[in-house]
């Protein structure tokens, strides 16, 4: 038996799956849909996934990972100061997901799913994510654009701190607010750990986007 499936048909049943879930719901899609879209047999299918919801949850995994590609190359902007490509760094995967679930009515049914087969498949990807911070914040500090921290610490802080900003929005009564929202919220914890220096000549951003002349008042860095 084959250990994975060939990268071009692995491509292809997940592009017909999502598909399919956009259209009619991850809850009335069938793996026999699925298989026949995607031109494999229902067996094969199940020889790689044990359910839909584990499709489902290549699927979310394969979207991180193209955000997390767009991360990378915000954080090789040289064009941009290092708390800029921190603040848009931590503020990319929040829009992805919030226009990804707005765009789509059956965007909850896969939200669901982070809970269950989606956390394994998502857990490599965020420490991975996690490393990229670490790095844009050790790279800053030695630029002295941000206060001393333990980055590894802080990255993580910082990650989870922008969760509440994710589907399915259990902490938001509208989740059209959900980016504006983060962006307050990145601008305060990015803010927190800029070096007074670099701090005064830094742009924040209200929720219209419009430049804000108040900064605001913070303590010591996060950690």
């Amino acid at each position: 038996m084959p250990k994975a499936l060939p990268p071009e048909v692995r491509d292809r049943l997940l592009n017909e799956a999502e598909g399919l879930i956009w259209r009619v719901g991850l809850n009335r899609m069938t793996v026999e849909e699925v298989a026949q879209a995607a031109g494999i047999s229902k067996g094969a299918v199940y020889r790689f996934f044990k359910s839909k919801e584990e499709i489902g949850a290549a699927i979310i995994a394969r979207n991180v990972a193209a955000t997390i590609n767009a991360q990378k190359e915000l954080a090789a902007r040289d064009d941009l100061s290092w708390p800029e490509r921190l603040r848009r760094l931590l503020l990319l995967p929040v829009e992805t997901a919030n226009r990804n679930y707005l765009r789509h009515s059956y965007a909850g049914e896969m939200a669901v799913i982070l809970y269950g087969p989606g956390k394994r498949a998502m857990t490599p990807l965020l420490r991975k994510e996690d490393r990229l911070i670490t790095r844009v914040l050790k790279a800053g500090q030695r630029a002295r654009a941000f206060r001393p921290t333990t980055p590894a610490s802080t990255a993580r802080i910082l990650r989870l701190a922008t969760a509440a900003f994710f589907p399915p929005y259990q902490w938001l009564a509208d989740p059209k607010d959900a980016v504006p929202e983060a962006r307050v919220a990145i601008d305060f914890l990015v803010y927190s750990l800029t070096s007074r220096e670099t701090s005064q000549t830094m742009p924040l951003y209200s929720n219209s986007r419009s430049p804000e002349t108040r900064r605001p008042r913070v303590g010591p860095a996060l950690c």
